[in-house]
């Protein structure tokens, strides 16, 4: 039994033996490398020469696709099928064409190859062969009589595919070989069309020779010429054109050859076009001419040849669509500049009932707007829904497009208001914040102190000093509805943050401390909304940093808390405005603050408690250089000087309007920090050069006296030729600031200094008495 298992066993292993030694596998590769002593001893063991692998590869493609011609004539000469095709559809011809072996496609021939067999593309080793740009297989398969006719499964036939590789040696074998240069692909697409279409110039010459039809169009009308504006080279046109291409030729939705060439960007074929004779006026099936298309693209230079060459600036399309409402959709502000100076229409109306201010309106496209404006487009047309221009720039959000248009609105009412017409005007350009017509307003006689009608809620809620809870579960707003009314021109622009607006009221005479019903001055709109530009340019004209609306007893202080706005803070505490001062429920801003949780707020306010003098000159990077002496200003904080001659130069070139970014008015706190603002404006000297134009005078309305072991207040009466009177705080904090007399008495002249100091005012010709009596 045991001998039996072992006799068993050998005869298993001689039989694996002899299949591994016949392992069709190994002629495979065996005929892939060329391995003639091996593929001798394989076929001399019986490996079948024409075995196939799981894909269908036999050894004759391996060998012909490798270029193995020796290999090759073995296994021909062992009876291999030269015909055998492998899953892909391919037989070894094919194979060799693909891989430009002309040798081992002659031997295959020779030994009865059929050469026009299709794979599964329906591709035959010739178009292969042309695909993969091998000239020499080419010639190699024609001279083996491959039909030059067959095409693959588009319908492309040899001389197609060769004409489109731009080879000119294959294109000419081809012709020569009897190819029809009329051929169609499945497109209808002749050998011409498709060698324009890639530009393949030398080719187009040889076909053109060989008499191909220049204007022979594919399934969608297209022409050579057509296509040839896809290329940047107008060298591809220029070679049609010259045999005959008509330049107006018009595919099947109308469009010629300028229009294809104007849509693709292709200037300059388009300016050929124009030279060779193309209609500058035809439109396709939409009505669309090639100046509209042009201002589709915002191709401004070909829209001028275009103009120049008689196009018809107000065509319209069968949208009722122009020229310009076309580039005004697609914020094409070139070209439509263009063709606003040739004379186009700027109220056309399309057939949705747009006009081109609308359209560029909803396209956010200020240049054009601006363009429009200029050449006198009516901006109060409301489109098809009603929806006027300036309204669609605001409800998509283009803040430049709504400006500019509404700018204009102003502007066209401001030549027909007059008197309360006029003060109603100025109010809402106001609030919306129209820096432009507002100056036009103010030159023309508006009041910028005129109230407006609307009313604005009122937000403070000020609770009992206990109500800790209360505040913090309300969110310190009053649950109580309140509106304030009579809120001016200059309120309205801060609240909304018009700032530039603000400054051309100020400038213009408008009274910084004005406050509406609720007794809210626009300073505390300001720190309610955060609006620190705007809370610095008001100190800057003056605004009472410390004034309590009717209300809740709020100060700006109070707001700027209760919002967490903290350089809002920043910008009221060097001012004077002072933390501790309780509104009508007994909350001071800083207890606010903390109890808010606002902790960046309360910091500021608890550095501040010494006062703003005493806060600013703690800055010792700031006022390291004082003078020799240590002395302070008369009237304020310490200065230093090369600081505060800096910064005393950017505010007035402010105030006077000679500060410019761009095109407008700016205030920035980035150059004009709060620390110098504060200590400027304590100080008399530049006080006084801040309203040397605006002449002005004071009286005693209370005080001088003592407030305290450290200095006094005293209240007098502000007034200036703009008109209005201000009563205004004068407070030291140490003495010596005002006087140095001891016992506290206050030299006149001392006195009268201070007064001046706070009142702005400057020395007249008539003059102000020592004793601060106001000169009759």
């Amino acid at each position: 039994m045991n001998r039996l298992s072992a006799l068993l066993a050998c005869a298993c292993l001689l039989l694996s033996s002899a299949c591994a030694s016949h392992d069709p596998s190994l002629l495979m590769t065996s005929a892939a490398k060329g391995d003639l002593s091996h593929i001798d001893t394989l076929l001399a063991e019986g490996v079948k020469p024409g075995t196939a692998d799981e894909l269908g590869f036999t050894p004759v493609m391996a060998a012909s696709e490798a270029g193995r011609v020796e290999a090759l004539k073995r296994l021909i000469t062992a009876g291999a099928d030269v015909n055998a095709v492998n899953y892909a559809g391919k037989t070894a011809l094919m194979l060799s064409a693909g891989k430009n072996r002309p040798e081992a496609a002659r031997t295959l021939l020779e030994a009865g190859a059929k050469v026009d067999l299709k794979d599964n593309l329906s591709r035959t080793a010739l178009f292969i062969a042309v695909e993969t740009k091998h000239p020499a297989l080419v010639d190699a398969l024609i001279a083996g009589g491959a039909d030059v006719e067959i095409a693959d499964r588009m319908g492309k036939t040899p001389l197609i595919r060769a004409a489109m590789s731009g080879s000119t040696q294959m294109v000419a074998s081809l012709i020569s070989a009897g190819a029809s240069v009329k051929a169609r692909d499945a497109n209808r697409r002749t050998v011409l069309i498709g060698a324009a279409s890639t530009g393949a110039v030398e080719c187009i010459k040889l076909l053109v020779a060989a008499r191909a039809d220049v204007n022979a169009t594919d399934d969608l009308g297209q022409t050579a010429l057509t296509l040839s504006t896809r290329q940047a080279d107008w060298s591809t046109a220029s070679v049609l054109i010259a045999a005959g291409a008509d330049v107006n030729a018009m595919d099947t939705l109308g469009q010629t050859p300028l229009i294809e060439a104007i849509k693709a960007g292709n200037g300059p074929a388009a300016l050929n076009f124009i030279i060779h004779g193309a209609d500058v006026n035809a439109g396709d099936n939409a009505g669309r001419t090639p100046l509209m298309a042009a201002g589709e693209v915002n191709d401004v230079e070909t829209a001028q040849i275009l103009i120049q060459s008689g196009a018809d600036v107000n065509a319209v399309d069968q949208y009722g669509q122009t020229a310009l409402g076309k580039a005004a959709m697609a914020g094409a502000a070139g070209t439509a500049d263009a063709l606003i100076k040739a004379g186009a229409n700027v109220d056309a109306v399309s057939g949705a009932g747009e006009t081109p201010i609308l359209a560029a309106a909803k396209n956010g496209d200020g240049q054009t707007v601006s363009l429009l404006l200029a050449a006198g487009a009516d901006v109060t047309r409301a489109g098809p829904d009603g929806v006027k221009p300036f309204e669609a720039a605001l409800k998509l959000g283009h803040r430049k497009a709504y400006q500019l248009i509404r700018e204009r609105e102003y502007i066209t009412k401001l030549a027909v208001a007059e008197g309360e017409a006029l003060d109603r005007l100025l109010f809402h350009a106001s609030l919306e914040g129209m820096e432009n017509s507002i100056q036009a307003m103010l030159e023309k006689g508006a009041n910028p102190n005129k109230a407006g009608a609307l009313k604005f809620p009122y937000e403070y809620y000020g609770p009992r000093a206990d109500d800790l809870a209360g505040l913090i579960r309300d969110g310190y707003k009053n649950p109580n509805s309140i509106n304030c009314s009579a809120a001016t021109p200059l309120s309205a622009a801060i609240q909304n943050s018009a700032n530039g607006a603000a400054l051309a009221l100020l400038r213009n005479g408008a009274e910084p401390d004005r406050a509406d019903s609720c007794g809210r001055t626009p300073l505390m709109l300001a720190a309610a909304t955060g609006n620190a530009e705007g809370a610095n340019l008001l100190l800057l004209f003056g605004a009472n940093a410390d004034t309590k609306d009717s209300v809740s007893g709020a100060t700006a202080l109070h707001l700027a808390a209760l919002g967490n706005h903290l350089n809002v803070v920043k910008a009221l505490l060097p001012a004077g405005a002072r933390g501790t001062e309780a509104d009508n429920g007994g909350f001071a801003p800083l207890k606010l603050a903390l109890a808010l949780g606002h902790s960046g707020a309360a910091k500021e306010m608890a550095e501040n408690l010494e006062g703003a003098g005493a806060a600013v000159a703690r800055d010792e990077p700031l006022f390291k250089s004082l003078s020799e002496k240590g002395k302070p200003a008369v009237g304020g904080a310490p200065a230093l000087a090369a600081g505060f001659k800096d910064s005393l130069a950017l505010l007035t070139s402010i105030r006077e309007g000679k500060y410019v970014t761009g095109d407008k008015y700016r205030f920035s706190t980035a150059q004009a920090r709060n620390k110098y603002l504060a200590a400027a404006l304590a100080n008399p000297v530049w006080r006084k050069e801040f309203s040397r134009a605006r002449g002005c005078g004071y009286k005693t309305t209370q005080g001088p006296s003592r407030k305290n072991a450290s200095g006094f207040t005293a209240t007098v009466l502000c007034g200036g030729n703009q008109g209005g009177a201000q009563t205004r705080e004068i407070l030291a904090e140490k003495p010596g600031a005002f006087w140095t007399a001891p016992g506290g008495s206050i030299p006149p002249g001392t006195y009268h200094a201070a007064a001046m100091a706070v009142c702005g005012c400057v020395e007249t010709e008539a003059g102000v008495e020592e004793n601060g009596e106001e000169t009759p």
